[in-house]
């Protein structure tokens, strides 16, 4: 992979049509509030763009966004034409990276989007391993590990997760996990509770314990 100096050192700010560019197949964030895109688009039409995007060069005048999908969505949203970025050629394995470290340092990701990343970035061989991972996104290896849990959570959980993606993390997300281990079924029943009923962790949990003591009993 790439340095971030290398990366740097070859960028250029440009002012493009926001119809060059596409979306990142890398974009680790699976929901986006629309309501904060219009409050966005609302404050860029106010006082302009204070923050670049940052996209790469795909061909002949088209370009794949890196950072500030946020700030490309209000532009679509309100017909500006043309839009600030950085421009800066790299690999794919340094696009995914970036993607990462650019929506962190916007509203934070959850853990269960970060697992997913995490989990791309390493099955493609762009790290070798969950420690050279951590170093390069200057984060400490527990949290990438405790992500990379997450993952493995049964399909059909995950399915609900990746509409969902707050609904199982923190302190909670271990037990999850090893309920999906011994009782799938009734994991994905109490997810789909959390999410069609507001059920907490705490109450979804609370839950399974109770359908398992049945059980036994």
């Amino acid at each position: 992979v790439e340095t971030e100096a290398a990366a740097n050192s070859q960028t250029t700010l440009a002012e493009i049509s926001v119809e060059a560019i596409k979306a990142s197949p890398y974009q680790p964030r699976l929901t986006i509030n629309e309501a904060a895109i219009e409050e966005l688009a609302n404050s860029i039409q106010s006082i302009g763009l204070v923050k670049p995007l940052i996209v790469r060069p795909v061909g002949q005048g088209e370009y794949e966004l890196i950072g500030g999908e946020r700030r490309w969505r209000a532009h679509k949203l309100v017909g500006i034409k043309t839009v600030m970025a950085y421009v800066r050629p790299m690999s794919d394995a340094m696009a995914k990276i970036l993607a990462l470290t650019d929506n962190e340092g916007q509203e934070p990701l959850t853990e269960y989007e970060r697992g997913r990343s995490y989990a791309h970035i390493l099955e493609s061989g762009d790290e070798p391993s969950q420690r050279a991972l951590a170093r390069r996104l200057g984060v400490n290896v527990s949290i990438i590990s405790r992500c990379l849990l997450l993952m493995e959570l049964p399909e059909a959980a995950r399915q609900i997760l990746d509409k969902n993606p707050s609904l199982i993390g923190g302190l909670k997300a271990k037990e999850f996990i090893e309920f999906g281990k011994t009782h799938p079924d009734l994991l994905v029943q109490a997810i789909t509770s959390m999410r069609d009923e507001g059920m907490s962790q705490v109450q979804a949990l609370r839950w399974i314990g109770q359908k398992i003591a049945e059980q036994k009993g």
